[in-house]
């Protein structure tokens, strides 16, 4: 993406992050439409800007890294699936199977939550019975769509993925992240919770979330004592709210089978999550002051995420950490972007795990980087183009 904008302007170093900013202004409108397809303009307004003023798509959208286009990949394949009003839709069918082969092409991470999406596609399109054979043709062309689009740059790197997944996502070298734990017990889900309040979220957007969560399940059991057992799981069956509830469900999932909670793991469903929570809370009630104070509340939580990072030299942008029950140390708002918070530990990672890199040691670095890469771009008299890949590793 940043080479079709180099082709126009020149390699210029700062036209390169008009690509993330361009991703995180488009995770925004796609949750807009998103909502709306779900409710209305005034939920999908709710959902869009607490996407907007959400520390991992602020902070992501300012870095020069992959985890906003995934986000919108991911973002505009459910805008898409929904919109295709179970695969009836020919156009947006096609989008979906696009957006869904751009996942994996984004961030290779998203692959872990392909099989979310498969199973919310297939589940969104039987649940209803006319036209059903029909319906299921579009959605296995839409999903040749997929596997083409996918396959431009898996296909020959496929083995190359695999092996890179299965070690450093779920093999030995998984354990460099946290120490060995239960995949899915009540430790896994705490780690992924510490991890997301600390680096992706922050408390204000987690407790939006966390509340949400709890909204839907209580939304769902009022829904199931006013409507017989049949009706309610037909209605379940047939609610568009579904897919995106199993797409979230299996990437959470995912993440906590794994001890890599790598730079915004979260982000891609991130979008999802706070429509679900915006949906959930406009079911509890129709009543105006209700919705008057949680339009008041939710505004509340975007100025006081967003604030922070709008400018460092405030008092506002410094770090604000709390003690939580269970959770422990998290962080509340930090003004912080990626790019300061690596330098403030030297780029390793946390402060408790190494000191700052001295000047004098980071040279010695450099130059010894410098010259190893050189010395191989030497090697049998042919000229190469070296890259130092992930971590400690060539």
């Amino acid at each position: 993406m940043s080479s079709l904008l180099f082709y126009l302007t020149g390699p210029h170093v700062i036209v390169g992050f008009a690509v993330p900013l361009l991703a995180g202004i488009g995770c925004i409108l796609a949750t807009y439409f998103l909502e709306k397809s779900l409710g209305s303009r005034q939920i999908g307004l709710a959902a869009s800007i607490l996407v907007a003023s959400c520390p991992v798509i602020l902070n992501y959208s300012r870095s020069y890294s992959f985890a906003l286009p995934a986000t919108f990949a991911v973002t505009v394949a459910l805008v898409a699936l929904v919109k295709s009003n179970r695969f009836e839709r020919i156009s947006w069918a096609m989008l979906f199977g696009v957006s869904v082969g751009l996942m994996p092409l984004a961030r290779t991470m998203t692959i872990a939550f392909i099989p979310g999406v498969m199973m919310a596609a297939f589940v969104y399109t039987v649940a209803e019975p006319v036209y059903r054979v029909r319906r299921l043709l579009v959605l296995g062309v839409s999903l040749l769509f997929a596997m083409l689009t996918a396959a431009t740059w898996l296909g020959p790197n496929g083995s190359l993925v695999f092996r890179y997944l299965f070690s450093f996502g779920y093999g030995a070298r998984a354990l460099e992240f946290g120490t060995e734990q239960s995949k899915f017990g009540p430790d896994a889900w705490l780690s992924m919770l510490r991890a997301f309040c600390n680096h992706d979220i922050y408390l204000p957007h987690l407790v939006v979330i966390l509340v949400g969560g709890v909204a839907t399940y209580f939304a769902a059991c009022s829904e199931a004592l006013k409507t017989r057992n049949v009706a309610f799981v037909e209605s379940v069956l047939r609610s568009r709210m579904l897919p995106i509830l199993i797409v979230v469900a299996e990437a959470l999932l995912a993440l906590t089978s794994s001890l890599n909670l790598g730079s915004a793991f979260f982000a891609p469903i991130g979008p999802a999550l706070l429509v679900m929570t915006v949906w959930a809370f406009l079911r509890i009630s129709s009543h105006r002051y209700y919705r008057l104070t949680l339009a008041w509340l939710l505004a509340a939580v975007a100025i006081v995420s967003s604030a922070p990072l709008i400018d460092l030299r405030t008092p506002l942008s410094s770090q604000w950490s709390a003690e939580v029950p269970v959770l422990g140390g998290v962080t509340v708002t930090d003004g912080r972007g990626t790019l300061q918070q690596y330098e403030a530990v030297g780029g390793f990672g946390p402060a408790d795990v190494a000191e700052p890199m001295s000047p004098v040691r980071a040279r010695a670095w450099l130059n010894l980087d410098t010259e190893t890469a050189a010395t191989i771009s030497r090697m049998n008299g042919v000229r190469a183009v070296i890259a130092f890949g992930f971590r400690h590793h060539l």
